[in-house]
């Protein structure tokens, strides 16, 4: 049985370890292309088992890089030419550089067409995971195929799992989703305080230093008009949940973003 000698090249991915990993893929696969030279090129005899091991062992190159090339272009074509960014989002608060009664409605106006364009972003990026998930599964389904451990460690360090990449990058849409109703809850926090008729009320009572009687009662209606901004927000946070995508015990990344406002602190 004659094994084809083919020359060990690797995915340009990003790599692991500081080298360690390709200087470890590229001593193994020495070993293995010159024990295949000395089978069919000097006639060293080798047993069938060492054979068989060496013609897996060259074949998992052909199997892992197909692999690894579709989960690249999932990455690089599909996640990264569609991600949001800060842009995104600063674009919906810059409505409120300017904080008036008129820049407030036209921010709460907008707020149903953001949350369905995020919403839209999210499932394009759910397939996207998807995609990745499955062709992981790929991968796994070859792993189990592979007789000898040399062949799967080889196929393991050979393989980038990108999914990871993936999965956090949906993650990240999801956080924008999470800021997005953050933004829009304390911005209508921010109006009855600071912005708003009551507001208003409260500043020409200091600026004309007279109706100070009115002050208690300004205070406790300014708090009673922020109560059904927390009920709104109460009925609207199960809609937002964190997908709960984490690699390897590290913290999900839209779960280091905070949904929920803290009322009793306002």
């Amino acid at each position: 049985m004659l094994i084809k000698l083919q020359t060990t090249t690797f995915p340009k991915f990003p790599k692991k370890l500081n080298d360690a990993v390709s200087v470890s893929m590229g001593t193994l696969g020495s070993f293995f292309n010159i024990t295949n030279i000395l089978y069919t090129e000097f006639n060293v005899e080798f047993s069938e088992e060492v054979i068989s091991e060496v013609e897996e062992f060259l074949s998992v190159n052909d199997k892992i890089i197909p692999i690894n090339e579709a989960l690249y272009n999932i990455l690089f074509d599909e996640v990264y030419e569609n991600l949001y960014g800060s842009e995104w989002i600063n674009e919906y608060g810059y409505i409120l550089a300017e904080f008036t009664d008129e820049t407030y409605e036209t921010y709460l106006s907008l707020f149903p067409s953001k949350l369905d364009e995020i919403n839209s972003k999210l499932e394009l990026f759910n397939g996207y995971y998807q995609e990745a998930l499955g062709i992981e599964f790929q991968f796994e389904t070859i792993l189990s195929e592979l007789v000898y451990e040399s062949s799967k460690n080889y196929a393991k360090m050979a393989f980038y799992n990108i999914t990871a990449e993936i999965g956090g990058r949906y993650s990240e849409m999801n956080a924008w989703k999470l800021a997005l109703l953050y933004s829009y809850l304390d911005a209508q926090v921010q109006y009855i305080l600071y912005v708003g008729e009551l507001s208003k009320e409260y500043d020409s009572i200091f600026a004309n230093q007279s109706g100070y009687d009115r002050l208690p009662c300004n205070l406790y209606e300014r708090i009673i008009a922020i109560e059904p901004i927390e009920v709104e927000a109460n009925t609207m946070y199960p809609d937002f949940d964190y997908l709960g995508i984490s690699y390897e015990n590290w913290p999900a990344y839209d779960e280091q973003f905070d949904k929920e406002l803290n009322f009793d602190y306002y």
